[in-house]
């Protein structure tokens, strides 16, 4: 199959990377991943970038290597390093949920915006996402629109739905997770009136922690408006008239 295996004990040179490129390609459209791990990891030491991509994509999932995400993450970073966008585009991803690295927000905030800014399509939509949420930037529905309908016009559909919907402001930006979903919904009818408020406009959130926080308590204000609603639509009817049938009002 071509395949060598190059001392570990020295990089590989440029002829041995694009060697091993070339082999693990082969070898996983074959299917066979392990072996196709090998050969990525001959070309990772190489330093090329989309067999680090590749790697890290494979230690994620566990394809042909143990799952291991702090693998992964390892070889995103690598990627990240060389300049390749979805790399950096990943990597954020892993920050943002705390996956294989400490959870952070603003990191993950950087690698987006490094990613988007180099036209990486899935990064756009990740920024767009950041600044709809508050995700380790300012919150901001304009820049989010923005980012959305950058990601949308190279491709993205998803994003197309997301600058319908957030271009128009009586619509709620929404919910991260379905964890924020039931925090904030649970089994109750909110109104559109009382969720204008949901945008938390120029609050920058650090991790989950910080907007679940804040979501308790955009939660409760509403507990307490709707109930003050129900207060005022169970109060007995109170006439201004009085007499039967006078029509006067009461002086």
């Amino acid at each position: 199959n071509g395949a060598f295996n190059a001392p570990k004990d020295r990089t590989p040179n440029r002829d041995e990377t694009a060697r091993a490129m070339a082999n693990a390609s082969k070898l996983y459209e074959r299917g066979d991943v392990r072996g196709a791990a090998q050969q990525f990891k001959i070309a990772a030491r190489g330093n090329d970038a989309g067999a680090q991509l590749q790697l890290g994509l494979m230690y994620e999932k566990g394809i042909g290597v143990e799952q291991d995400s702090h693998e992964a993450a390892a070889y995103y970073f690598d990627a990240a390093k060389q300049g390749h966008p979805q790399a950096m585009k990943n990597l954020g991803q892993m920050y943002e949920f705390g996956n294989g690295v400490q959870e952070d927000w603003e990191e993950a905030a950087i690698w987006y915006q490094r990613g988007a800014e180099k036209g990486n399509v899935s990064a756009q939509a990740a920024l767009a996402r950041a600044y709809q949420f508050g995700i380790g930037v300012p919150q901001d529905r304009g820049e989010s629109i923005r980012w959305s309908r950058q990601a949308m016009m190279n491709g993205d559909r998803g994003s197309e739905e997301w600058v319908r919907k957030l271009s128009s402001p009586t619509n709620f930006i929404g919910f991260r997770t379905e964890e924020e979903r039931d925090l904030v919904m649970g089994n109750k009818l909110r109104t559109a009136s009382g969720m204008l408020g949901g945008d938390p406009e120029g609050i920058t959130f650090r991790n989950e922690g910080e907007r679940l926080q804040w979501l308790r308590q955009f939660a409760a204000g509403l507990d307490a408006e709707e109930g003050q609603r129900n207060q005022r639509q169970q109060q007995p009817f109170r006439s201004d008239y009085y007499g039967s049938g006078t029509g006067r009002v009461r002086e």
